[in-house]
């Protein structure tokens, strides 16, 4: 039987063990999505992000516990710029996306992958601090830094 290893020595012990020039080991960031975007949970999952659903970001400490160092998905960014450059956390914004009754929605699948896409794309993963990310169906999509 295989002795257990706690999560945070296993990490040490790989880069301890990597060889300079092996290939970095990326792993997806966790995303918060925002109450009205739940269908998108499992999508996002599938490509391999760990997704939380957040309930209740109107609650200014439930917004500090779920978002800090995290990245929330939302379709209202302009409710969470503010308080990303205190809390340092990601914003990627669905502002500009057809989700309304008037325009024909993308299925949530295309959704979620046009995130992956611009996560990969722009190198979300490697960003520090906070930022804004607004996708567009175009595919252009618009990246700033918060501060």
């Amino acid at each position: 039987m295989a002795p257990v290893c706690d999560p945070i020595v296993r990490s040490i012990l790989i880069r301890f063990v990597s060889k300079p020039g092996d290939a970095p080991r990326h792993r997806r960031p966790t995303l918060v999505l925002d109450g009205p975007l739940l269908a998108l949970a499992e999508p996002l999952r599938e490509a391999n992000f760990i997704v939380i659903v957040g309930e209740g970001l109107d609650d200014f400490e439930r917004r500090r516990a779920l978002l800090s160092g995290r990245i929330i998905v939302t379709e209202n960014s302009t409710d969470f710029i503010d308080d990303a450059p205190v809390m340092e956390f990601g914003v990627i914004g669905l502002d500009a996306m057809p989700r309304s009754a008037s325009a024909a929605p993308l299925p949530e699948n295309e959704m979620a992958r046009m995130i992956s896409s611009a996560f990969m794309n722009y190198t979300l993963g490697e960003e520090r601090g906070p930022y804004l990310m607004l996708l567009h169906d175009s595919g252009h999509h618009v990246f700033r830094r918060l501060s």
